[in-house]
């Protein structure tokens, strides 16, 4: 009879889980994307929104629920639900947020610049209508 010895500890190089990048929704593949229903059917807007943080990057999710990375002092244009906007707005009112030990109001960093008029939507649809039928033309 063979008597089984315990095997001596070894290494087996197994690499530790990746961690998910912190700013992973900014760089999330279309395939993946999965917007819950109803979601692109809600009132939206197109804004300008800024980061007024000098150090912070911020992500922010459009009503595609695809991310966009304001790095500190950018400015970029993306389509928010008017939830979202409603959001935004609330967090820099010096009225509705808390204050700081100085008694300075704590105001999000990311602030919206501008509103624009969302007939992209109607727009892209009018384009893709007149090249289908620039496609079915002999």
């Amino acid at each position: 009879m063979t008597v089984l010895k315990d095997a001596p500890q070894q290494d087996l190089h197994v690499a530790e889980p990746a961690k998910p990048d912190a700013n992973w929704p900014a760089h999330r593949k279309p395939q993946f994307l999965q917007v819950p229903a109803g979601q692109l059917d809600k009132e939206h807007q197109l804004v300008m929104m800024r980061n007024t943080h000098n150090e912070t990057t911020h992500i922010i999710i459009d009503r595609y629920m695809v991310g966009h990375e304001l790095q500190p002092g950018q400015t970029k244009e993306i389509d928010l639900l008017a939830e979202d906007i409603e959001y935004f707005q609330r967090r820099r009112h010096p009225e509705l947020v808390g204050r700081d030990e100085k008694g300075n109001p704590q105001l999000h960093p990311v602030m919206i610049v501008g509103l624009r008029d969302s007939t992209v939507d109607t727009e892209l649809q009018q384009i893709q209508e007149t090249t289908e039928r620039k496609k079915m033309r002999p």
